[in-house]
């Protein structure tokens, strides 16, 4: 299985042939590659400045900030992982209630940049297994890892967003799908059930149980709006790496999986289609869509396992379709 971010693709045989950093970790049937590629990875946008900064200076800068999480206690991770989580989704609810048709995704990865700079945050997917941007950015079909260009956002897409960032004591990541406009009402229909399996997911979530009943939760939520779970993409642990265990599948048993832990910050992935559950990624080796062209959507929340329950440190602004009922 492959993650929900672009960040942790199984994809092990895509290779850059030159990194400052490789790491290789086994978990299950995926690889996962970091760090740094250099600037021949980026091409011509190495020397495209972000905030005064070009983008290979800043993914420098987020391969030294996460050497330090590394080195920090999970008490003083999940300590700050709060205000992180809380920070970055601000920063998505600002940027999305700023979208209108007629932006390139260039553009709101460009607002992305800034507003995560000037929180005095860093943009962790920028550079990370060679991604040459700060967030994902996948118009429909597309549903996941899109990196950004000058394609036009229209009225009735739906835009997949994801957006990593971290301080030098955690990371934080958040993932969503939001419609541009008014999208067709079987649309918002794969978007509705896609929120409401994160939430049932969530409410599952509490030291003890096993993994698999946040996955056979998320199937089961999925199932009863009659949408399937995208298999391939995954969601996962998060604290001294932004990619760890445990594993976090959207379909299964309830009685598989591993124990889940006070301590532990899970990052739930939701991700649900109306048409067939088979995914296919394009010749850019990063956007995925589904094969057979149907509606996909993403929704997602960081979890931090407690002794007596759970606190949500990430949050998806509300849609808005107010426009949309006239």
């Amino acid at each position: 299985a492959k993650s929900g971010d672009p960040d942790d693709r199984r994809q092990s045989t895509w290779g850059m042939s030159v990194h400052i950093k490789l790491e290789v970790i086994f978990m299950n049937r995926r690889t996962f590659l970091e760090y740094l590629p250099l600037g021949l990875v980026f091409g011509l946008s190495a020397s495209k400045p972000a905030n005064g900064q070009t983008f290979e200076e800043l993914a420098l800068r987020v391969q030294t900030s996460s050497e330090n999480i590394r080195q920090q206690s999970t008490e003083r991770i999940n300590e700050d992982a709060r205000q992180t989580g809380a920070t970055l989704s601000n920063i998505v609810r600002e940027v999305v209630s700023d979208l209108q048709p007629g932006m390139t995704t260039e553009q709101i990865d460009a607002a992305f940049s800034s507003q995560i700079l000037s929180q005095g945050l860093l943009p962790s997917m920028l550079g990370f297994r060679g991604f040459p941007a700060s967030s994902a950015l996948s118009v429909s079909p597309n549903f996941l890892h899109s990196p950004p260009d000058e394609q036009v956002i229209v009225d009735g897409d739906l835009l997949t967003i994801q957006v990593s960032a971290n301080s030098d004591f955690s990371h934080a990541s958040l993932g969503l799908t939001v419609p541009i406009g008014c999208p067709a009402a079987a649309n918002i229909h794969v978007l509705e059930g896609c929120r409401r399996a994160l939430q049932n997911a969530i409410s599952v979530v509490r030291a003890g149980v096993r993994t698999g009943e946040v996955s056979h939760e998320i199937q089961r939520s999925l199932s009863a709006d009659s949408l399937s779970p995208i298999r391939d993409f995954v969601g996962y642990g998060m604290g001294r790496e932004r990619i760890q265990a445990p594993q976090i599948l959207g379909y299964g048993p309830a009685d598989r999986g591993d124990f889940i832990e006070a301590g532990m910050i899970l990052n739930i992935h939701v991700i649900g289609t109306m048409g067939e559950p088979l995914t296919r990624i394009a010749p850019d080796n990063w956007t995925a869509t589904t094969q057979d062209g149907s509606t996909a959507a993403l929704a997602t929340a960081m979890v931090l396992v407690e002794e007596n329950g759970s606190t949500v440190i990430t949050s998806m602004p509300e849609m808005s379709l107010t426009s949309c009922m006239s």
